[in-house]
């Protein structure tokens, strides 16, 4: 039984950051929607990416972005709320799920997240960005549009600039 909880934990878990991996994160994710639909609540979602990861790598090798990425796990987990998750979506990508959270305290917690890393002193990569876009659920939303929202706003603090915050356009 022990053994089998051990298993499970190791398999929902990024072995790098130690956050949720993005299977279990997906899991997490469908769960929450669900349930907060059906309660009639907020629900946002924070969509993350490391601004010039390949530069990273590419300039100072593969263990400067490893610690890029966990530190940048690190400051999510840290910086979230106590209901909030923080999924190590691939790559460089992070998702944070946020229920009870509206569009306007999720970009307020998205701003937080930015600014922390911003700070954060990484020695083996040197300073490290992220642009983050944001997404409330809408009534009868699919999962799959959600995140397309929150990734469209993502792009969008990307092309506006990088290590930048934007709000996805409602559904």
């Amino acid at each position: 039984m022990e053994r089998e909880r051990h298993l499970l934990e190791i398999a929902s878990r990024d072995a790098l950051t130690g956050l949720y991996n993005r299977l279990a994160g997906a899991r997490m994710l469908e769960s929450l929607v669900a349930e907060t639909q059906a309660a009639g609540q907020a629900f946002s979602v924070i969509l993350a990416d490391l601004d010039h990861f390949k530069h990273i790598n590419d300039s100072r090798g593969h263990q400067a972005g490893d610690d890029a990425l966990v530190t940048v796990g690190a400051i999510l987990q840290a910086g979230i709320r106590g209901g909030d998750l923080a999924i190590r979506w691939g790559g460089e990508e992070f998702l944070v799920l946020a229920p009870g959270c509206g569009i306007a305290q999720a970009m307020e917690l998205a701003e937080r997240l930015r600014a922390g890393v911003a700070r954060a002193e990484i020695p083996a990569s040197g300073p490290v960005t992220v642009s983050l876009g944001v997404a409330q659920l809408a009534a009868g939303e699919a999962v799959a549009e959600l995140l397309q929202r929150a990734d469209e706003a993502m792009y969008r603090a990307k092309s506006g600039g990088r290590k930048r915050v934007e709000a996805a356009a409602p559904a």
